[in-house]
């Protein structure tokens, strides 16, 4: 399964991340989508798109988003909040954690997960926009992927 993951949109998407969206099995946004537009053309690029709201997501439309999700995907837990600073494990220790709102890429083991930031799609603060694309099969740990926008 390809996964992508994304956060800090901040209402930007562009050309390269949008064909990205379209060939990947699941989206996963950590956050600071930005607006509604950006939100509906989200879905709209892949119907699997999983979304929490950021601290910049504070209009109308994105009271309905959550702070957190958690759900399985082909074997895996995934744990998914805005910022690592809210971070609280919760009892089934998740395998995977995304979070995002510090605008820069991470990947790293947190306790017996996988902490993963993508870095920002349009405000990077290191080197460039990016994202993360997750190859799982299987429970086994997936193979991740950062790519430059």
């Amino acid at each position: 399964m390809k996964i992508t993951v994304i956060s800090d949109t901040h209402g930007v998407l562009n050309d390269r991340l949008r064909l990205l969206l379209t060939k990947s099995d699941r989206v996963i946004h950590a956050g600071d989508i930005g607006s509604l537009r950006t939100f509906r053309e989200l879905k709209s690029l892949n119907k699997y798109t999983y979304a929490v709201r950021g601290n910049c997501d504070r209009a109308h439309w994105a009271k309905s988003l959550p702070e957190t999700l958690e759900f399985h995907l082909d074997g895996l837990l995934f744990y998914v909040i805005h910022s690592q600073s809210d971070l609280a494990f919760r009892p089934d220790h998740p395998d995977i954690i995304i979070c995002g709102h510090t605008h820069r890429y991470q990947n790293f083991r947190y306790g017996d997960a996988i902490l993963l930031n993508p870095g920002s799609c349009s405000r990077p603060r290191d080197d460039a926009p990016s994202c993360a694309v997750l190859t799982t099969e299987n429970g086994r740990p997936p193979v991740i992927r950062r790519f430059l926008l």
